[in-house]
């Protein structure tokens, strides 16, 4: 058998060392919280390390998991010769890899669910589930591993809030709660019962906000993040405005759930399409997935986007149900439609002519589920 997590760790640790100021260094991040806090770790550690930024960051849309020809034509324009990817499930299209490969040495910084196994001569998959057995994969969110693999070669103690604001935002506070206690004494900071009403909480808040509201601030806020010299900066930043538009809207949309949500109590399913200006279905779906009353729920949160397409996410976490291979199932087939994430926590993307399909199937696979239960 071959031991991932050996073999992993030395890769990337070769891969550390060989790092120059003449390298041509890219990186490629998704643009939640936990892809934001995770790319400004690795570019932090990469300036740390050779005392010059990345050459070249590329932020993802939240969705488009994998690299694209686009993505290919700027490493090329920019002679990027190393690239690093984080919270980005690149496997899933190894073939755009295998041509990334002809210019550039890879490292991928993961999470979600293994698809392909890429690892290479020049690609190296750093996957949760390859350095750890004992905790889910969607519970070990890249910020972590990045700050973790990363501070075997260089101090980032002082960057320690962008792991905890990572973490939270993925949900997967309780994982870590002994290092989060630590931080909370060494910064001064309360333990509220709400993690998200903490500083690092609103930290991940403040950009779910900012790319809610205004995703073409991504570019500004990911230098907002990666220049500031604490959490307090972020919190006193000009994005914090968005954060206060943005939970108004949201706790709108929690308000009135009971009324517009469409419940199968038999199916232990609920199903509401929200209408708001701003991308809020993925943080509204995840607030209701953890009241008590929906703990054991399988929870879809749809919008339409207008341009096409709906916006779904599904969560359900008692974790009987795997919500990324049941979203994936959904959509399989249906043109220019994906879906995937965590067996928690999932997402999806569906033209509205084909929406109806996906409720079909998705009834269907509850209905089966609930069969082999019972």
């Amino acid at each position: 058998m071959i031991d991932y997590s050996k073999m992993t760790i030395e890769r990337f640790d070769a891969f550390v060392k060989s790092i120059t100021v003449n390298d041509r260094i890219a990186l490629v991040h998704d643009t939640d919280p936990d892809g934001i806090c995770s790319g400004v770790l690795v570019a932090t550690s990469v300036e740390r390390i050779r005392q010059k930024p990345v050459d070249l960051v590329i932020s993802k849309d939240h969705g488009k998991v994998t690299l694209t020809d686009g993505n290919l034509k700027m490493l090329q324009q920019h002679k990027i010769n190393k690239l690093f990817t984080t919270d980005l499930g690149v496997d899933g299209d190894p073939a755009t890899l295998k041509r990334a490969e002809e210019t550039c040495e890879i490292i991928i910084f993961d999470h979600h669910k293994l698809v392909n196994d890429v690892n290479s001569p020049r690609t190296i998959l750093i996957k949760s589930q390859y350095l750890v057995t004992r905790i889910d994969p969607s519970q070990y969110p890249a910020s972590k591993l990045v700050y973790d693999l990363f501070s075997r070669h260089v101090d980032l103690s002082d960057r320690d809030w962008l792991a905890a604001a990572g973490l939270i935002a993925d949900a997967s506070a309780k994982t870590w709660q002994t290092f989060l206690d630590v931080l909370f004494v060494k910064y001064g900071e309360k333990k509220l019962d709400n993690i998200f009403d903490t500083p690092f909480g609103m930290v991940g808040r403040i950009i779910t906000s900012t790319i809610g509201i205004e995703e073409g601030q991504v570019s500004a806020l990911f230098e907002c993040v990666l220049e500031a010299k604490s959490y307090r900066d972020i919190l006193a930043s000009r994005f914090r405005k968005y954060e206060e538009k943005y939970s108004a809207e949201l706790q709108r949309c929690i308000n009135e759930h009971k009324k517009k949500a469409e419940f199968h109590r038999e199916l232990e399913r609920m199903w509401y399409e929200i209408k708001s200006p701003y991308k809020i279905n993925s943080p509204v779906s995840t607030i209701l997935s953890f009241m008590p009353e929906y703990l054991s729920t399988t929870i879809i949160v749809l919008q339409d986007m207008h341009d096409g397409f709906y916006a779904i996410s599904g969560r359900r976490q008692d974790g009987k149900v795997a919500m990324n291979d049941l979203l994936a199932d959904c959509v399989n087939g249906l043109e220019n439609a994906n879906g995937g994430g965590h067996r928690p926590a999932a997402g999806a993307k569906v033209a509205k002519k084909d929406l109806q399909i996906f409720k079909e199937r998705f009834m269907k696979a509850l209905q089966a589920l609930l069969a082999k239960k019972d």
